[in-house]
């Protein structure tokens, strides 16, 4: 049976992993250590801010994780932004990691740049948002997306926005009525895919499906 929490400190372990084999490349997913530390600094990293997350757990395992921020408040988790400072020192130290690390801070500027040039007047942030391939298609993330609409609406949210690329399903967002604003192209590595296209998408609270 799929339950749905709150992060705890319980959860980072395992949502590492699954961050990790939703985005590592396949270098990093030969080496354990590497892929830990790897989920690690992009789960602190989206932490740093949050407002809001929902964790889907089918029988003690993590299989879904969303994150989201208000924009107008912008908290910082100072908890999670040391942890952020441990995992990136980690990344960047270690020859091992040090590429992924390298290659993570610069898909975070190019995401930043684009937008700069897109996001005017959003009052929040989906910023992360994966749920495991092997429970897709069940209704999983459906009911995690709509949790955070939920808070939205309670919270008197109008409008939020995301990033996403090529490397997920970005379809999911336009089948809920969301509209992409933004689009770049860049040649980071993902997953298996070389070469990424990174897209931005936005829509009002009261039109998602």
């Amino acid at each position: 049976m799929v339950t749905y929490h709150q992060v705890t400190e319980k959860d980072f372990d395992e949502l590492a992993l699954l961050l990790s084999n939703q985005w590592a490349t396949p270098e990093i997913r030969d080496n354990p250590i590497a892929m830990k530390h790897s989920g690690l600094m992009s789960l602190f990293y989206f932490m740093v801010h949050h407002t809001f997350t929902c964790v889907a757990e089918d029988n003690g395992r993590d299989i879904g994780l969303l994150i989201c921020t208000n924009l107008k408040e912008r908290p910082i988790d100072m908890k999670y932004a040391k942890l952020l400072i441990r995992e990136v020192a980690f990344m960047i130290c270690n020859p091992e990691t040090r590429d992924d690390g390298l290659a993570w801070g610069e898909y975070t500027q190019l995401a930043q740049e684009l937008e700069e040039r897109s996001v005017h007047g959003i009052d929040a942030e989906l910023e992360l948002f994966v749920v495991d391939p092997e429970y897709r298609g069940q209704g999983i993330g459906k009911r995690m997306f709509r949790s955070m609409i939920e808070f939205f609406k309670k919270t008197g949210t109008e409008n939020f926005f995301l990033h996403t690329d090529t490397s997920c399903t970005y379809q999911f967002y336009e089948r809920r009525g969301m509209n992409r604003i933004g689009q770049l192209e860049s040649d980071i590595k993902s997953a298996d895919i070389d070469g990424i296209d990174m897209f931005i998408y936005a829509a009002q609270v009261d039109d998602i499906k």
